[in-house]
């Protein structure tokens, strides 16, 4: 691959090194998908680098190539915990009886999963935790408390 296809794949990259606007790791973050398909492509990391930094003002450059190997190293953890956190979401998708649930226990001021789970495992309804008029969760989860002191013990 010629050096003039990289340095044009890589304008977006290098206007933003240019601006300074945001700091040296966020803008390898933010074209990291570039990068990526490059090397992909077979471009060697030290002609990456070269087209990064060709003719840029001194300050706005990545020192060295020894820099970019580390930037590019934690670009690519945070991709990867992006990704971590992306697939922790969609394996916790409630489905719509439990959205509807959510929405109902909400209503009834309780966004906290630990305290909602407390009250169905104890047979509350929202409706009822309505009917008591507290103000906010910690009222909500010390009534619980002081009910479950009182409930024998099965």
């Amino acid at each position: 691959m010629k050096k003039e296809f990289v340095f044009n794949e890589l304008q977006g990259f290098r206007e933003d090194l240019i601006d300074g606007l945001i700091p040296k790791q966020r803008v390898l973050n933010n074209h990291l998908k570039e990068v990526l398909e490059l090397l992909n492509k077979g471009v060697p990391h030290a002609i990456v680098y070269e087209a990064i930094n060709l003719n840029l003002p001194a300050g706005k450059s990545i020192p060295n190539i020894q820099n970019y190997y580390c930037m590019f190293r934690r670009a690519k953890i945070n991709k990867n915990k992006g990704v971590k956190i992306i697939e922790k979401a969609t394996i916790k998708t409630p489905n719509e009886k439990q959205t509807e649930s959510v929405l109902d226990w909400s209503m009834a001021g309780v966004s906290q999963p630990r305290l909602r789970e407390r009250l169905e495992e104890n047979g509350y309804t929202p409706e009822q935790v309505l009917e008591w008029k507290l103000e906010n969760e910690f009222q909500i989860s010390r009534k619980l408390s002081m009910l479950l002191m009182k409930t024998p013990r099965r």
